[in-house]
């Protein structure tokens, strides 16, 4: 068993809010070693709350599928 596999039985066995913590640190390193576009997740959220009743619709149900 790899290293990440290790994680995420670990993972398994928290509390939702400590697991949110693990989920947390992981992406603070993934920002500090350059693993992550801060910017672009935050532009992310922002484009899926503002897009939301657009995108969420039952006339384009096909693109669910992409």
């Amino acid at each position: 068993m790899n290293t990440a596999e290790k994680i995420c039985e670990a993972a398994h066995r928290l509390s939702e809010p400590v697991a949110r913590e693990v989920l947390d640190f992981i992406e603070l390193l993934e920002t500090r070693h350059g693993l992550r576009d801060l910017q672009a997740e935050h532009l992310k959220q922002a484009q899926m709350s503002a897009m939301h009743h657009v995108w969420d619709n039952s006339e384009d149900e096909a693109w669910n599928e992409l």
